[in-house]
């Protein structure tokens, strides 16, 4: 119901709009804070509008030359830091003794889990499925951006998808506006190649580097981020709102790049990359877990609320 629409939410419109909003509350600049997706508006910002920036802090970035243009090298990094993210959870959780997930051998409970609810999902009372072993790795995927404070609730909610019980055995419905939004978004500002024979070959690269969170994003439905190469390949909306680049912001104020090393959602090379590409961008590096500094380092926070009262 939404097909006149869709040409016009790619972020250069989401930047002007943005720009029209500093105006009309009177700010000769404008003062800016951008997470995950944020940081690609603020960087689209940045360079259609330079000298309009007073102050900007841009966490858990997004490679912008990447995502925009090369979108199969964009989504395998994000294949990979995610599945890296899953590993280093089920390392820790074969150690410690706070998760009793998997009895010593959390890895092979984790594939018996998913292989055991693919062959019995969950079912409501009219038997509509509820819960396989791709809603699971989808809810999974979201768990791990909270960074390693949250592995031990991860780990007893496994325990509970076991017995079929919990957050993890829950209907994915409530995500479904939010799938849609983000798939819609992201063809409108990406291209990917219309060759049909790059598609499966690059999917199939995908998945062999993240054997158990890759083949939902591939072979599934649409629904988050790297996942749209099935849909964005194919999409029938012109692209009205796509920014392309360039990305340097020639001319602005100092922009802080915020990037976590072990970041599952926005890579932590994209952060380095972002950082160098800007011609005043700085780099600060959180060496831990989760999604963006800001929301797992006290000292990202500081340096970002700093940056909001220079």
């Amino acid at each position: 119901r939404s097909g006149n629409l869709l040409p016009y939410i790619g972020t250069e419109y989401v930047a002007r709009d943005m720009d029209l909003l500093r105006a009309a509350v009177g700010d000769e600049k404008l003062n800016y804070f951008g997470i995950s997706y944020g940081t690609f508006i603020g960087t689209v910002y940045a360079n259609l509008f330079p000298t309009r920036i007073r102050v900007m802090a841009l966490d858990g970035a997004y490679d912008p030359g990447a995502y925009a243009n090369n979108p199969y090298k964009y989504d395998y990094s994000q294949y990979v830091a995610l599945e890296e993210t899953l590993q280093r959870f089920l390392d820790w959780c074969g150690r410690s003794p706070d998760c009793l997930f998997g009895h010593g051998d959390p890895g092979a409970a984790y594939d018996a889990l998913v292989a055991d609810l693919d062959d019995h999902p969950v079912r409501d009372a009219h038997g509509n499925v509820l819960a396989n072993g791709a809603t699971l790795t989808y809810q999974i995927m979201f768990a791990l951006n909270g960074g390693r404070s949250s592995w031990r609730q991860i780990a007893k909610d496994l325990s509970a998808a076991q017995q079929r019980s919990g957050s993890y055995v829950d209907s994915m419905g409530s995500r479904s506006n939010f799938f849609a939004a983000n798939v819609s978004v992201e063809c409108a500002d990406r291209v990917y190649p219309p060759s049909k024979l790059l598609l499966p070959s690059r999917l199939a690269l995908a998945v062999a580097s993240s054997p158990r969170t890759g083949p939902v994003a591939a072979y599934g439905p649409p629904g988050y981020d790297h996942s749209h190469a099935n849909a964005c390949q194919q999409w029938p909306a012109k692209r009205a709102s796509r920014y392309a680049g360039p990305w340097n912001a020639h001319g602005s104020e100092p922009i802080l790049v915020v990037g976590t090393t072990g970041d599952p959602d926005t890579p932590y090379q994209d952060a380095v990359t972002l950082a160098a590409t800007l011609e005043n961008g700085y780099l600060l590096t959180f060496v831990g877990e989760g999604h963006s500094g800001f929301a797992h380092s006290s000292c990202s926070r500081a340096a970002e609320i700093g940056r909001a009262h220079v």
